[in-house]
C-alpha cells in the first residue's frame, strides 16, 4: 500500500511514508480484516464503511489511504505541535497524526458519537498511540485543548465554523473537505491557513467524504437530494447500473427523469479526453459556478457531472475514471452537450484553470467582501473564490 501511495504520489515526504509504515490498519478495522482479509483492508483506493444509519447509508469509515496520505502531507506536521481532529472515525488517522507530532506533541480527536469515541479510544489505547478521544460537537471545535497548530476534520461541512478559526495559532493551518455546491457531492479539501482574523487556501485537492453529523446526530447535505437509479436484480443482491441525483431533477416531469435514466443507460458519443490536471478544476468550476444545472451521475465505475436536456434525452458530462484524466461525452442527442460546452467555453476563457490557480478566502464579522469571481455567504461567515489565471 505504501509504495503504490509513494509512486502515484500521494506521499511525497518520508515522514509520511515512515508514519503509514509504523501503523497498522488492521488494528483498528478489525472485523473488516477478519472478515475480507489484509488485502482490502490495505487496499489504498478504498474507503472501509464501519457504521450505517438506519437507511443503510454511510456515517462512519476509514478513509482511503489514497486521500488521507495528501491530507497529511498538506498539513505540513512535525514533532511538537498541537492537532485537533474532528471526526474520530476508527482512530486509525489519530493514530497516524500522532505518529508524525511524536511524543512532544499532542492529539485531540472528538466525535459527535459516544460509541465511535468509545471503539476509537480502546483502538488507540490497544495500539499505544497516547491520543485523548472527547465526546462532542465538532463544529464547536475542543475549547479546552486550544490554541492548536492544526485542525483537521475528516468529514464534509458546508462552512468553516468560526470556532475552529478562534481555536487555532495565528499562522496555523486548518483542513477540512469544504461543500459548497447543493445537490453535489463534490468537495474541495483545502488547506487554510490562518492570516489574522481570516482563512486562507495553502492547497486544494478534489475529495468526498461523509458530512458531519449534527448533535441530533442528522447528516445534512448528503442523501436528501432527489435521485433515481437503475438496477438489476436478477439472482443476489441488487446491484446499481446507473445512478442520477441532483436538485436539477426537480425540474424535470417523472417522465423526462425517467427518460434521462434509459439514456444514461445507453451507448455514450462525442468522447473527448481532457488535458492531464485540467479535470479537477473543471469540475469544480462547474460544480460552484452552474450547480442548479446540474446533476451527478455514476455509471459502471465512471462518475461525473452532468447536464440533463428537461426532455431526458440527452446526458452530457465530465466523467471520471479511477486512474484517467477525465473526458467529456454524451448520450442521446446534442442539446445537452451545447449547453456544456458553454459552461466549458466560460472556464476556457478564464485561461482553463486548475485546482492549483483556485484561491479560497473565508472571512467572519465585518470585514468587507472584495469583488470575487463567486461569493458564498455561509452561516458565519463568507467564502470568496478566485482563479488566479483569471
Amino acid at each position: 500500500m505504501v509504495a503504490g501511495l509513494v509512486r502515484t504520489g500521494a506521499i511525497g515526504s518520508d515522514a509520511v511514508r515512515r508514519a503509514f509504515l509504523a501503523v497498522p490498519r488492521e488494528r483498528f478495522v478489525p472485523k473488516i480484516a477478519e472478515r475480507d482479509g489484509l488485502a482490502a483492508v490495505y487496499a489504498r483506493d478504498t474507503a472501509l464503511v464501519t457504521a450505517t444509519d438506519a437507511r443503510g447509508v454511510p456515517i462512519s469509515s476509514s478513509s482511503a489511504p489514497a486521500i488521507m496520505a495528501p491530507m497529511l502531507e498538506a498539513l505540513d506536521l512535525a514533532p511538537g505541535l498541537r492537532v485537533l481532529e474532528v471526526g474520530a472515525g476508527t482512530g486509525y488517522n489519530a493514530a497516524l497524526l500522532k505518529t508524525l507530532v511524536g511524543e512532544s506533541g499532542r492529539v485531540i480527536s472528538i466525535d459527535i458519537e459516544p460509541s465511535f469515541a468509545r471503539r476509537a479510544r480502546r483502538a488507540l489505547g490497544e495500539a499505544g498511540h497516547r491520543c485523548s478521544v472527547a465526546v462532542g460537537d465538532g463544529k464547536l471545535g475542543w475549547p479546552g485543548g486550544a490554541p492548536f497548530d492544526r485542525i483537521i476534520a475528516t468529514a464534509s461541512a458546508d462552512h468553516v465554523p468560526q470556532a475552529w478559526r478562534d481555536q487555532l495559532t495565528d499562522g496555523g493551518l486548518v483542513e477540512l473537505p469544504l461543500r459548497l455546491s447543493p445537490g453535489s457531492p463534490l468537495q474541495a479539501v483545502v488547506t487554510l491557513r490562518r492570516e489574522g482574523g481570516r482563512l486562507v487556501s495553502r492547497s486544494i485537492m478534489a475529495g468526498s467524504f461523509m458530512p458531519l453529523r449534527g448533535a441530533d446526530g442528522s447528516s445534512p447535505g448528503i442523501g436528501n437530494d432527489p435521485s433515481l437509479r437503475a438496477q438489476s436484480s436478477s439472482g443476489g443482491p441488487p446491484t446499481t447500473l446507473a445512478a442520477i441525483s441532483g436538485l436539477a431533477l426537480d425540474s424535470l416531469s417523472p417522465g423526462s427523469a425517467r427518460r434521462a435514466l434509459a439514456t444514461l443507460l445507453g451507448p455514450s458519443h462525442d468522447r473527448r479526453t481532457l488535458p492531464k490536471g485540467a479535470a479537477g478544476g473543471l469540475m469544480l468550476f462547474l460544480a460552484w459556478g452552474a450547480a442548479r444545472s446540474l446533476v451527478f451521475y455514476t455509471r459502471d465505475r465512471r462518475y461525473g457531472l452532468a447536464i440533463v436536456d428537461r426532455t431526458g434525452a440527452s446526458i452530457a458530462a465530465l466523467t471520471r475514471l479511477p486512474g484517467s484524466p477525465g473526458r467529456i461525452e454524451t448520450w442521446g442527442d446534442d442539446r445537452a452537450r451545447d449547453a456544456l460546452e458553454a459552461q466549458m467555453a466560460r472556464w476556457e476563457r478564464l485561461g482553463r484553470p486548475t485546482l492549483a490557480d483556485l484561491r479560497i478566502t473565508v472571512r467572519y464579522g465585518e470585514e468587507a467582501t472584495p469583488k470575487a469571481w463567486r461569493s458564498i455567504r455561509t452561516a458565519d461567515s463568507v467564502v470568496t473564490l478566485d482563479w488566479l489565471s483569471s
